[in-house]
This record gives C-alpha cells, sequence and structure tokens, in this order.
C-alpha cells in the first residue's frame, strides 16, 4: 500500500467483510492524513471483488490506468539443487499454516522438480505435525488456530473432498483435528496435504484459503 500511496496513486483496499477492522481502523488513522478518496478500505466477499475489478467505469470512462493485486495461488517452486532441509522449512513456512492458511500469500502450490525424492514429503509431514498444534487461540501453546468461519470450513472441507474425487493422493490431515481439549465443535481443520496433484484440478487452480497445500512434479 505504501508504495503506490508515495507514488501518487489512489489506493482501495478490499478485506474480508469478516476480519476487517485492521485496515477500517488504519483509514480512520490515515483520515487526517490523505484527502478524501485517495486511500479507501471497502470491506467485502466475491460480489464486492467483482464489481471492483469488472465495472467498466471503474477505470474504462475516465481513462486511469488500474493495478489489481490479486494473488491467491502463489506457487514455490523447488528446483533440482534445491538444500531439502530448507526446501522442508520453506514448503511450511510459506503456507502461513499459524492462521491456517488464511494468507493471499500463502505458497498453497508446491512444484517439485522430478529429480526431488518423494520422501522429502515426509519430512514435511514430520515437521508441521512437531511445530503446528492446533488449539484455543488464547492459549500460548497454540500455533495454528481455526479458519474463520462455518462458511470458510465448509468451503476448504468442500476442496479436500474434490481433491480425493479427482484423484490426488492424500498425505496427511483432511479432517478436524482429534483429541485436543476446548476445540471441539470449532472450525479447525488438520494441516493438509495433497501429492500427485494435476494441474487440471480444481485444487490446482481455485484459491481455497486454508490449511491445504497441493503438490505437483
Amino acid at each position: 500500500m505504501a508504495a503506490p500511496l508515495a507514488a501518487g496513486n489512489t489506493v482501495i483496499v478490499k478485506p474480508s467483510e469478516q476480519a476487517p477492522l485492521s485496515c477500517l481502523r488504519l483509514a480512520e488513522i490515515l483520515s487526517d492524513v490523505f484527502s478524501p478518496g485517495v486511500l479507501s478500505v471497502l470491506p467485502g466477499g466475491v460480489e464486492c471483488g467483482k464489481a471492483l475489478s469488472t465495472h467498466p467505469l471503474s477505470c474504462a470512462d475516465p481513462l486511469k490506468p488500474t493495478l489489481l493485486e490479486l494473488e491467491g495461488k502463489n506457487a514455490l517452486i523447488a528446483c533440482p539443487d534445491a538444500d531439502i532441509d530448507k526446501l522442508v522449512v520453506g514448503v511450511a513456512g510459506g503456507m502461513n499454516f499459524t492462521w491456517p492458511g488464511q494468507s493471499c500469500g500463502s505458497t498453497s502450490r508446491v512444484f517439485l522438480h522430478k529429480s526431488i525424492p518423494d520422501a522429502v514429503l515426509k519430512k514435511v509431514v514430520e515437521y508441521v505435525k512437531r511445530v503446528y498444534k492446533a488449539g484455543v487461540p488464547t492459549d500460548f501453546l497454540t500455533t495454528m488456530g481455526p479458519v474463520i468461519s462455518k462458511a470458510a470450513h465448509d468451503r476448504i472441507m468442500s476442496y479436500i473432498k474434490s481433491a480425493k474425487q479427482e484423484g490426488a493422493n492424500l498425505v496427511c490431515g483432511g479432517k478436524a483435528p482429534e483429541g485436543i481439549d476446548g476445540i471441539k465443535g470449532g472450525y479447525f481443520i488438520e494441516l493438509t496435504i495433497f501429492s500427485e496433484v494435476k494441474l487440471h484440478i480444481r485444487i490446482a487452480k481455485e484459491e481455497i484459503f486454508g490449511p491445504v497445500i497441493a503438490v505437483l512434479k
């Protein structure tokens, strides 16, 4: 946001309607700094984003250049000379499992060169199970919280179901965590990793916005 503002542009920030408070507070703080309309915060879901990005009056009529920063299916690409230990940490860390995968910058697709052994996935699973522990967010031992809502939970689970149906191999996760006090009935989903993912299936193409990694070779 700082760079386009510093370059003299106007900025519209579209946070989720379910978690808009930080962005709205920032806009409130900056309201005395910028002229009206320079920085706008417009919370909303799919309909809001669609209106912003497709309505012809948003850019065509006044002939102003428009840049959309979208992200969504970021890829981590592992080349043949990748350091395996660093790769394991990168795959886990890039996914932002702490807020479980609910980040536009999460590397939800992992492209492994065919020369990299499949055993690396076993190391990834061991690492994430050791480092990330689902639990109540107010507990200091918790390292991964729930997804934001029932709608998000159900959407993510539908992607997991479709991945199984479309032939992806479930390496780990895919269900609610078990045996953890205080989270029963919450919107928790285990860290989920699929291998043998093909480019044409849904989890390879659509943003899941949850703790699901698709591994391709």
